[in-house]
């Protein structure tokens, strides 16, 4: 059986990851996969250091970045009403076109919408062609977190992006998690979306957890509950498994789930230029 990790942060991931890209590649090879992406927090600093490392092992590099999205609009400025909050989301370049307009409104994010974070905005994500980009929901802080990005995120993405939009599952058993995968089940009746497994890979095996978490305390950085979550970069018997015992999703779910992450393979070969 085989699957592909697509959300995974490196050392670029903002005072996050702690993947070295070259360790990183070295266990997707070590995995026999084929294919892999990079999803850093708010940037994508290290997109060409991955490319070149994974095309020199010959792993087909898929290049995204996990984003913040804002709600409301980037011109609100008062401070409870919406401007201090942030919801993750995964987005995936499908083609050359794709990566570049990416590109763009990640840059836009830290000239017109920084606020503690780089902050996209719905108005920025409907600009994107449906046909360029896939889309995830992200970790238990995505755009699934409360009814009003629900509503004003989700909902919209739904009817710009259809079907390149799916429904992030991860394993770890922890309540708030547990809660999310639920609503993903329930959104996925609804309204004819895919489910996709992923692990939110910030290191590489489960003993490298506290050595991450001992850089997050030294920064005075606290995640909270996520510390109980396992964020290394498991094979398919492990992962299968963790979801198992989470007891969200049934058997032929979680391989449902876990085949899913293969329709990320259609992402086009892109052509890395330097060219401005």
């Amino acid at each position: 059986m085989s699957f592909t990790h697509l959300h995974v942060h490196t050392e670029y991931s903002l005072l996050d990851g702690s993947n070295k890209i070259k360790e990183y590649v070295s266990r997707v090879k070590e995995l026999g996969m084929n294919s892999v992406a990079i999803t850093d927090h708010g940037v994508m600093y290290g997109v060409i250091d991955f490319y070149r490392a994974a095309r020199e092992a010959g792993i087909n590099p898929i290049l995204g970045c996990e984003v913040y999205v804002a709600p409301g609009s980037r011109f609100d400025r008062e401070v409870g009403s919406g401007d201090d909050r942030y919801y993750h989301l995964v987005l995936l370049a499908e083609n050359n076109q794709g990566y570049s307009n990416l590109m763009k409104i990640v840059s836009k994010a830290f000239v017109e919408g920084f606020y503690y974070k780089p902050r996209f905005f719905i108005e920025d994500l409907l600009k994107l062609n449906p046909n360029e980009v896939y889309i995830t929901t992200a970790c238990v802080a995505g755009i699934l977190k409360d009814e009003d990005s629900i509503k004003n995120i989700f909902i919209p993405l739904i009817q710009h992006f259809g079907k390149n939009l799916f429904l992030e599952v991860q394993n770890h058993c922890e309540e708030t998690q547990i809660t999310t995968n639920k609503k993903c089940l329930l959104l996925s009746k609804k309204f004819n979306l895919k489910l996709i497994a992923a692990n939110d890979s910030h290191y590489i095996y489960p003993e490298q957890a506290k050595d991450r978490l001992n850089f997050l305390k030294g920064k005075g950085i606290d995640y909270g509950n996520e510390d109980n979550y396992l964020l290394d970069f498991p094979d398919y018997d492990t992962m299968f498994n963790r979801f198992k015992n989470q007891g969200v999703l049934t058997d032929e779910q979680i391989i449902e789930a876990m085949a899913n992450t293969l329709i990320f393979r259609n992402c086009e070969d892109i052509d890395i230029d330097k060219n401005i």
